[in-house]
């Protein structure tokens, strides 16, 4: 029961958290420059360590876009996203 809530508002909390991060991106025109340096490039952020109480992290996949910002490339495992690409970043926080 509780990994069927999970699967559904895991997804939508990463995309808000994303639009937010997004949204900081846009307001500030040098980080957006920075950031169109690296056009199609993937990131892969990774939690170790997460405390065992909570829910275990998905690892995220990122994409950046021509525009400079993130785009999220889905949950691993899902059909819908397709082959995950090689990160050309590793982050483990």
């Amino acid at each position: 029961m509780l990994d069927k809530l999970l699967a559904t508002v895991t997804p939508a909390v990463i995309e808000r958290v994303l639009l937010l991060v997004n949204h900081v991106i846009a307001a500030e025109p040098a980080a957006g420059d920075r950031q169109r340096t690296h056009i199609g490039r993937c990131i892969r952020l990774q939690v170790d360590g997460w405390p065992k109480l909570l829910p275990p992290w998905p690892p995220l996949l990122l994409r950046i876009t021509p525009a400079g910002l993130f785009e999220w490339l889905g949950a691993p495992g899902d059909e819908l996203a397709g082959p995950a690409p090689a990160a050309d970043l590793l982050i483990e926080i």
